[in-house]
């Protein structure tokens, strides 16, 4: 199986690449604490889910394949004890990057349930 499960305690500021420095799961180490970014190993259907605590304030984040914005987490104004969560599946091709960009706003330095970062391969397709 591939997976990876990967969290954050350190939060992040200004825009850039979100760094998941804690890894729970990291089957086939395909995702890279030290950049941020998980390659895809083979061809198929990945399941990605995201979830952040965004400081005050707009923010705005955005799940990258490689330079193409493939989804997005928004948030306008703060909204206490409420985590913003996105889930997507996206047929990656192989040797295909993903990573996470914070374009706008703060991540919160919190619990690392808060700040996670988790892929699946659910179909192969080659």
């Amino acid at each position: 199986p591939i997976m990876f499960l990967a969290s954050s305690t350190e939060g992040a500021n200004g825009s850039g690449t979100v760094l998941f420095e804690s890894v729970t799961l990291n089957q086939g180490q395909l995702y890279s604490p030290k950049t941020g970014i998980f390659h895809a190993p083979t061809s198929g259907a990945y399941l990605f889910v995201v979830t952040l605590d965004f400081g005050p304030g707009p923010s705005l984040a955005q799940l990258k394949r490689g330079g193409e914005v493939v989804a997005s987490l928004r948030q306008n104004q703060r909204k206490l004890g409420a985590p913003a969560t996105r889930v997507c599946i996206l047929q990656m091709e192989q040797g295909e990057e993903i990573r996470l960009e914070l374009v706008q706003g703060t991540v919160e330095r919190n619990n690392p349930q808060d700040n996670t970062f988790a892929g699946l391969l659910m179909l192969q397709t080659t």
